[in-house]
C-alpha cells in the first residue's frame, strides 16, 4: 500500500509540475502577443486590407534611426554604442568627492562597499563619453566581478598589487 501511495504522490507531483510549465508557456506567449500589439505609433499606408464589412488601411511602424544601446536598452540615434567598447571608471563616493563629474552620462552605475563601510562607484559609459570624469579612485579586488563580464576598458588610479594584477 505504501508503494502505491508513493507512486500516486510522485505522479500527482509530476502532473502539477507539468501543469505549471504549460501555464507559464501560455502566459509568456500571450504576453509577447500583447506587447507586440501595444507598441507605439503606427502610420497608414495606401494599400487597403479587406474585412468582412469594411475596407481598412493596413498599418506599418516607422523604422526608428540608430541602434539599441546594449547597456541601457535605449535607442542610440548616433549609433556610437553599437561599435564603442564599454568604458568602466572607478569613482570616489565620499563627501569630499562630491559633486562627482560625468556620472550623469553613465549608462550604468554600480555602488560597491569597500572597507569601513565607505562606498565607491563603478560608472560604465558606452552611449556617451563625458569630457571630464572623477574623482578617479583605486582598483579593488571586487571590481573584477563587474568589469570582467562587461569587458572593454577599465580606468582606475593605482591600487594594491594583488588587485591590479
Amino acid at each position: 500500500m505504501r508503494r502505491f501511495l508513493r507512486s500516486l504522490v510522485a505522479t500527482r507531483r509530476a502532473q502539477i509540475i507539468s501543469g505549471v510549465i504549460v501555464v507559464v508557456i501560455i502566459a509568456t506567449t500571450a504576453g509577447f502577443a500583447l506587447l507586440g500589439r501595444a507598441d507605439s505609433k503606427t502610420t497608414a499606408t495606401t494599400r487597403p486590407r479587406r474585412t468582412a464589412t469594411t475596407i481598412a488601411p493596413t498599418t506599418t511602424r516607422p523604422r526608428p534611426k540608430g541602434v539599441i544601446a546594449p547597456l541601457t536598452g535605449l535607442r542610440d540615434v548616433t549609433g556610437a554604442a553599437g561599435h564603442r567598447p564599454a568604458l568602466t571608471i572607478k569613482i570616489g563616493n565620499t563627501e569630499e568627492a562630491r559633486p562627482q563629474k560625468g556620472l550623469d552620462q553613465a549608462d550604468v552605475i554600480y555602488e560597491e562597499v569597500v572597507e569601513g563601510g565607505a562606498t565607491r562607484l563603478l560608472a560604465i559609459f558606452q552611449s556617451q563619453v563625458p569630457d571630464v570624469v572623477g574623482p578617479i579612485r583605486s582598483v579593488r579586488r571586487t571590481d573584477q566581478g563587474v568589469v570582467s563580464p562587461i569587458g572593454g576598458l577599465f580606468v582606475y588610479s593605482g591600487g594594491a598589487p594583488y588587485a591590479v594584477s
